[in-house]
């Protein structure tokens, strides 16, 4: 994927769409978008094997919104990080079909939570933020979790409770790769 990108930039280089010197941020713009793409398709065909298309882009979305902010472990090498996109996406629209216990479920997102504002956001070797970005993304990390109490509050309310689980899986996967790359942070002394 990254060689298409840097073909594909390399091409509009040539042709003065865009200037050479702005070429590696625009590979990694096509790049981004590949894995979004990708991402988003895995999320529609594992959702539409499973019965469940709508609740797997709900899911898959609000994971995403999350970890942009949030932070937490990233794969060294881009097989590895879709092998694992495809696994977490398969494991997050399972669970969400089993509907666990409503209890446990509110417990663990509010645990989630929780440790998202504690902790966010936390980089990774493969993804550095400086100190402004840090505060930056922290901010947006508040807002997230104050829109994500009233949203899962009127889910739960209106029962909407297949919703509530597809967000909820999405805040709660978002935690659980942030505590991963959070402890590996520490053991690493990063």
């Amino acid at each position: 994927m990254k060689n298409i990108s840097k073909k594909i930039i390399q091409w509009l280089v040539e042709y003065g769409v865009i200037q050479k010197e702005d070429a590696e941020l625009y590979e990694y713009a096509v790049f981004t978008v590949y894995i979004l793409i990708f991402t988003l398709g895995v999320s529609i065909i594992i959702g539409g094997i499973m019965g469940h298309v709508v609740e797997s882009i709900v899911f898959i979305i609000t994971f995403m919104i999350f970890r942009k902010f949030c932070g937490g472990y990233h794969a060294k090498h881009i097989q590895s990080c879709l092998m694992l996109s495809v696994i977490m996406i398969a494991i997050s629209v399972y669970m969400i079909c089993m509907m666990i216990d409503l209890s446990i479920m509110v417990v663990g997102i509010t645990l989630s939570l929780i440790s998202i504002f504690v902790f966010s956001p936390v980089d990774s070797e493969n993804y550095r933020l400086n100190e402004i970005e840090k505060q930056d993304f922290h901010r947006v990390v508040v807002i997230l979790i104050f829109i994500c109490i009233v949203v899962e509050s009127t889910l739960l309310a209106t029962k909407e409770i297949r919703y509530f689980y597809c967000i909820g899986f999405g805040v709660v996967t978002t935690a659980i790769l942030q505590l991963i790359q959070a402890a590996r942070n520490i053991l690493c002394n990063d």
